[in-house]
């Protein structure tokens, strides 16, 4: 699940930038790729009508950051008309997740079956951590949206007394005793009460995911793509420009030095500063 506390996190209280806003569910890993598993609703009401995969490929940016960082693609969308209200996004090759959560301890590093009575926290990015106890685990519940008097059926769904707000609509609930991922909240939009929150197990299910599905922890990378005859490239997702393209000659590829050591973190120099260059020094760390 879970946090990561350099520049392109993945934390329970960022918004990302989809058409609404809200938390940061769990992740999960699935034929080696990493996927982040969260609220469908985030987006946007207009948006629910058009079938379970209409948003496939929709490109998510966190917010936080100028310009806003790119780390996903949306790869799997279960729109609340279908019982769940949940959505899969297939994370960036470069960003880093794990299982931390700021205020919590303990590691939330696998799924655990809700039970009536245990102790929870929600994570939100408007409430922060707010504490309360499992109250009900239900087979179905009815809810209607306030937005537009709709009614749904949602299933295996967890209610607790935890409170969030409308802002914390994919927010992480975790049981505190054994420490574990529970589901995301899905009733924040509503600001109703009590909460809910699908269940993890079955949110995973229902997108497509085994029951055999594990908690990612991942370390965040540099990630760099660039094209043989061409100047453009891009370091996670960003575009950028080279002085001269990449090439093949004699059957090897060839790359500016520069422009990959300095996209790795490290400083280029040379020496002499006049005249032909015999040396190259390349620095990395402060």
């Amino acid at each position: 699940m879970m946090f990561q506390e350099r520049k392109r996190p993945l934390h329970p209280g960022l918004l990302f930038r989809l058409k609404g806003k809200g938390s940061i569910g769990f992740f999960v890993e699935h034929e080696g790729d990493v996927y982040m598993i969260t609220a469908a609703h985030l987006l946007g009401v207009d948006e629910w009508y058009r079938g379970s995969y209409a948003n496939r490929g929709k490109v998510v940016y966190q917010t936080g950051y100028y310009p806003a960082d790119r780390i996903g693609v949306v790869d799997r969308w279960l729109p609340i008309q279908l019982g769940v209200d949940g959505m899969a996004v297939k994370l960036d090759p470069w960003v880093g997740v794990t299982h931390r959560i700021p205020g919590l301890e303990g590691e939330f590093n696998k799924i655990v079956e809700p039970e009536k009575g245990m102790d929870v926290a929600l994570v939100g990015c408007v409430s922060g951590i707010s504490y309360g106890k499992v109250t009900k685990v239900s087979d179905w519940t009815d809810v209607i949206d306030k937005n537009t008097g709709r009614q749904y059926r949602l299933t295996n769904l967890i209610e607790f007394s935890a409170r969030g707000n409308a802002g914390d609509s994919g927010g992480l609930v975790v049981s505190l005793d054994p420490p574990g991922v529970l589901g995301v909240l899905v009733s924040g939009y509503y600001g109703s009460s009590p909460q809910w929150a699908s269940k993890a197990a079955d949110i995973c299910a229902r997108l497509g995911f085994g029951p055999d599905i594990k908690l990612a922890e991942r370390g965040e990378s540099v990630h760099i793509e660039l094209q043989i005859g061409k100047k453009e490239y891009t370091v996670n997702g960003q575009g950028r420009e080279m002085d001269v393209p990449a090439q093949i000659i004699n059957g090897r590829t060839m790359v500016p030095l520069r422009f990959i050591a300095e996209a790795l973190g490290a400083e280029v120099d040379w020496e002499p500063k006049n005249g032909k260059t015999e040396k190259v020094i390349i620095t990395k760390g402060g």
